[in-house]
């Protein structure tokens, strides 16, 4: 994961780089990969990393959208892709998809 304090506190580039290491991750092939710190836990005083999705104004980041965003879309793949042939969605059209949406 890409801390916000490495790219400036933006919240846009920060989503960007997180993306970006994301769909690597996904491309080589990693099934799921863990974003470790969802609210901001850093004490206050020592100065933030950023390794958040929520941050520590309670304002839902760029990158936690992108990452709702992703498990509503791919709800909705596997969804369709059981209504369509009646089988649950392989391992390589989850891989596809996931490679896809993170591009």
């Amino acid at each position: 994961a890409i801390k916000a304090a490495s790219v400036k506190y933006d919240p846009l580039e920060h989503e960007a780089r997180n993306r970006e290491v994301t769909h690597a991750i996904l491309e080589w092939g990693c099934p799921f990969a863990i974003y470790w710190q969802f609210y901001c836990n850093e004490p206050r005083g020592h100065g933030y990393q950023g390794f958040w999705l929520v941050n520590d104004k309670a304002e839902k980041l760029p990158l936690y959208h992108t990452f709702k965003d992703y498990y509503a879309e791919l709800s909705e793949f596997i969804a369709a892709t059981k209504k369509a042939s009646g089988q649950t969605s392989s391992k390589t059209q989850i891989q596809e998809f996931a490679v896809n949406y993170f591009k």
